[in-house]
């Protein structure tokens, strides 16, 4: 079960009569209970959001532990207080941000200020890209991602842009994979319909499946669109290297003094 690393959830469990369970926008708790585990599981997981999730753990007579296991009173009573802190700053930032005001106020959309408080969204930045939607969405969106260092949550610039259904991705202009993706794209576009296709292909295979899959015509296309071979052609749709390109012709302006 995919797991939250909240600074106030520890989710490491014992045998038995422990379970790891996910409540909504992610928060995943440590449950001890004296029924069956089966029963506990539905009743909380079918809360409306945490706040139903803590209720049904009450009623059930669930242990909720967010203490790490050899914690003190002092480093526990630190660590949630830091974790206040930086709940505020991220609400705060969430509440002054221009595209979010701009929700909050617009009927059609399910946005009030209460719901920006329990699930504010927020910039999850790494070395090559910035990721902005709730915290869950932007963990799981950008797993497996390889955008360098990261992430570092940080609250939300003022003139951020935020979609209402949509993750953001703001690529750095260092970011390799976003460098990847627009040559791919530059070359479907030269191929054209017909062709664009090669990339693809080129991409999900090696490069012995590739050379042996290609006909002749195919080749010849390549060579003549792109003046290159079909071995730096499979190379570049990896990703391995990146092609020099003509910036595109441009009308210019006709002098007519």
């Amino acid at each position: 079960m995919t797991s939250f690393n909240s600074p106030l959830a520890h989710n490491s469990g014992r045998l038995s009569r422990v379970c790891r369970i996910r409540l909504r926008h992610n928060h995943t708790v440590r449950l001890e209970w004296t029924g069956p585990a089966e029963r506990a599981a539905d009743e909380i997981t079918s809360g409306r959001d945490w706040a139903d999730g803590l209720v049904a753990a009450w009623w059930l007579h669930v242990t909720i532990e967010l203490r790490f296991e050899g914690e003190s009173d002092e480093q526990f009573r630190w660590r949630a207080e830091r974790a206040a802190v930086i709940a505020k700053v991220l609400v705060q930032a969430a509440l002054e941000n221009v595209c979010m005001r701009q929700m909050i106020v617009d009927p059609s959309l399910p946005y009030t200020e209460d719901s920006v408080r329990r699930n504010p969204p927020v910039r999850v930045e790494y070395e090559q890209a910035i990721v902005i939607a709730d915290l869950g969405s932007c963990l799981s969106s950008a797993k497996g991602k390889n955008w360098g260092v990261g992430p570092w949550v940080m609250p939300l610039q003022p003139d951020d842009p935020v979609d209402p259904q949509r993750v953001l991705y703001l690529y750095r202009e260092n970011s390799v994979y976003n460098r990847r993706f627009l040559q791919r794209r530059e070359m479907k576009r030269v191929l054209g319909r017909g062709y664009r296709s090669l990339v693809t292909r080129a991409k999900r295979a090696t490069k012995q499946e590739f050379l042996a899959a290609v006909t002749l015509a195919e080749a010849e296309v390549v060579r003549h669109k792109l003046r290159i071979e079909l071995g730096q052609f499979w190379r570049a749709a990896q990703g391995k290297v990146f092609l020099e390109r003509p910036a595109p012709e441009l009308q210019l302006e006709f002098d007519f003094d």
